[in-house]
Formats: C-alpha cells, sequence, structure tokens
C-alpha cells in the first residue's frame, strides 16, 4: 500500500492550488458571494462533489447556498451566483447548464469552454 505516497501528492496539489488562481481574482469571486442573494454549485463527479463540499462550507458561514438538482434547491434568479466545477470543462450537462444559464452572466476567464466576460457566473480555468 502506497498510503503515504497518495497523501504526499494530494498535499502537494493542495500546496499549488492557491497559485492557480490571482489575489484579483479570488478577491472578486469572494465579493461577488458576498454581493449574490443565492450560491448555486454544480459539477459531476469528483469536481461534483468539490461543488458539494462548497455550498457546504457557505451555509456554515451563513450563506444562503445550494447544489443545483437537488430538491430543495430554489429557482435562479438574476441576483444569484452561479458556480460551475469542472475539472475538464466538456462535462456536456455542466457546459449545457452553462449555456442554458448565459442570461445570469459570467465571472471569470481563460480558456475554459464555459468561461466568459460577465460577472454572475464563475467558471475556472481549463487544466
Amino acid at each position: 500500500m502506497q498510503t503515504l505516497t497518495y497523501l504526499t501528492e494530494i498535499l502537494k496539489e493542495l500546496q499549488r492550488s492557491p497559485n492557480e488562481i490571482s489575489a484579483e481574482e479570488a478577491e472578486q469571486l469572494a465579493d461577488r458571494i458576498l454581493q449574490s442573494s443565492q450560491i448555486f454549485t454544480a459539477g459531476a463527479g469528483r469536481s461534483g462533489l468539490m461543488a458539494k463540499s462548497f455550498a457546504m462550507r457557505l451555509m456554515q458561514m451563513g450563506i444562503d447556498a445550494y447544489v443545483v438538482g437537488e430538491t430543495v434547491t430554489p429557482s435562479f434568479t438574476g441576483e444569484d451566483l452561479l458556480i460551475v466545477v469542472s475539472g475538464s470543462g466538456e462535462t456536456k450537462g455542466l457546459v449545457s447548464m452553462d449555456r442554458q444559464s448565459e442570461k445570469l452572466g459570467r465571472f471569470g476567464g481563460g480558456h475554459h469552454p464555459c468561461a466568459g466576460v460577465d460577472d454572475r457566473k464563475v467558471c475556472g480555468h481549463k487544466r
């Protein structure tokens, strides 16, 4: 068993993560979260688990946060923020959701297929 090897690799990935977003982008994301009425997260597979975890952390902080697709998730409004989590940026359901929700706008950029120029939705950078 290579438990320590796996643990070491996970810790390295976590240490690299803060370098994947600029301080300005991090501040903009935090501001958008605090300015939004409700936060919605979406993802598939492992990215979906991280999206759910992030929504839970936001709820623990007193922020109205929901996971897209759950039975208690309310409807989007123009005052809300959608955070789509995708490692590849090519998951068909997530890209489709992104396209359907374009009227809400976007936050983020880069080379990610769902990256855009507006300010009510978050899309990361393709790795």
